[in-house]
């Protein structure tokens, strides 16, 4: 019995000296920076030593110091004085919940925070002039973002995969590349084009469950609801017309489908969808179909409902064809169009780290809170 006793409290010291455990260390020999990491607060922090400025240095995809606890990391303590974040510095790092910027922080380098993808707020400090290529890309979560008029230079692809922030057509070598935001804070959890709200730009990707885009809509941007894994359900209305390249790409989660009478045309692999069962087209006329437009889909195995006057058409279609069943939209079984649900307009309750204080949104990092700005509110 004293064997067993002395092994637990063994077992206990060691649990507790683990969860305790802080790791040291510098970022390069010609850095004045040292780091530290709190295994049981899960908070990366930097020291500044002997300067008023630093930096955290270029590193390649695999060599940074922590990137033994890379996916475990939760927080970023970044003291002022930061001038730039290097490149690839916290690529992978997928527990990151959100990141506010030092206001010193001038330039945010390639791949930084690439594949982050459970930040969902991030705050740019007022002297960021340049986020590079890749910085945010596959940051899928993020859904508060603040792109400041000093943002002088966003370069390709910075915020590509991230469904939140509207993919910027045919921009991806200009300044404006890739970060659309309206009226400075993206929207959650679709961004509309907010001087007269007939194109819908993107879809958070915390929507989930039926997601029904609100009348008056005319077009549907390419990468609007990209990689939005939890929707199970879409209706567009009939005023939808066009529907942008890879719209729905990864949407796998989605198994019904409902389309206006007015949509007219659709780019290519506009609706990706790998379990979609049953598609609803209102359109009397067959819309065009942009190449693989149901790329990856088993349209063979799924159900296409149609005007009635329609079916023959459908059926000679290119693409809409290939659907396994062609049938009158006046056969549609009961349950297939779901009832009394509204667009989604909120995110789920597990963020708990953003407040919203006489109309501005806040964020809250332990015992701090920040304006998306990176300002710490008193």
């Amino acid at each position: 019995m004293r064997k067993i006793f002395t092994l637990v409290a063994l077992l206990s010291a060691f649990v507790f000296t683990a969860k305790a455990e802080v790791i040291n260390g510098t970022c390069a020999d010609t850095v004045n920076v040292d780091w530290s990491y709190n295994t049981d607060t899960k908070i990366l922090s930097f020291t500044l030593k002997g300067s008023d400025s630093w930096f955290i240095p270029h590193y390649g995809s695999s060599n940074t110091p922590w990137r033994s606890f890379i996916e475990d990391i939760e927080y970023l303590n970044l003291p002022e004085g930061l001038t730039s974040i290097g490149s690839w510095a916290f690529n992978g790092a997928k527990s990151i919940k959100d990141v506010v910027l030092p206001q010193s922080l001038v330039h945010l380098n390639q791949y930084a925070f690439m594949d982050c993808h459970s930040i969902h707020t991030f705050a740019i400090g007022p002297n960021l002039s340049l986020i590079a290529q890749h910085a945010l890309n596959g940051c899928y979560s993020l859904t508060n973002l603040y792109v400041p008029d000093n943002v002088t230079e966003i370069r390709y692809e910075a915020f590509s995969r991230v469904p939140n922030v509207a993919y910027s057509e045919g921009r991806e070598n200009r300044p404006d590349a890739g970060a659309r935001t309206v009226d400075g804070i993206v929207e959650e959890p679709m961004v509309y084009d907010h001087e007269n709200q007939t194109t819908l730009s993107a879809c958070s990707a915390f929507a989930k469950g039926f997601i029904r885009v609100k009348d008056g809509v005319q077009t549907i941007n390419s990468y609007a609801f990209f990689s939005c894994f939890a929707i199970t359900a879409v209706e567009l209305p009939n005023s939808v017309e066009t529907v942008g390249k890879y719209a729905f790409d990864d949407c796998d989660a989605v198994q019904t489908l409902i389309i206006g009478s007015g949509l007219q045309e659709t780019n290519m692999y506009a609706f990706s969808m790998k379990n979609l069962k049953n598609v609803v087209c209102k359109a009397v006329a067959t819309p065009e179909l942009g190449m693989n437009a149901f790329y990856d889909t088993n349209v063979s195995a799924a159900v296409l409902y149609v005007p009635d006057e329609s079916v023959d058409a459908y059926k000679a279609a290119n693409q809409w064809k290939n659907f396994g069943s062609i049938l009158p939209i006046s056969q549609i079984p009961d349950g297939i169009i779901p009832e009394g649900l509204d667009q989604i307009t909120n995110t789920p309750s597990s963020i708990t780290n953003k407040v919203i204080k006489d109309g501005q949104v806040l964020i809250l990092r332990g015992d701090h809170t920040f304006t998306l700005t990176g300002q710490e509110v008193k």
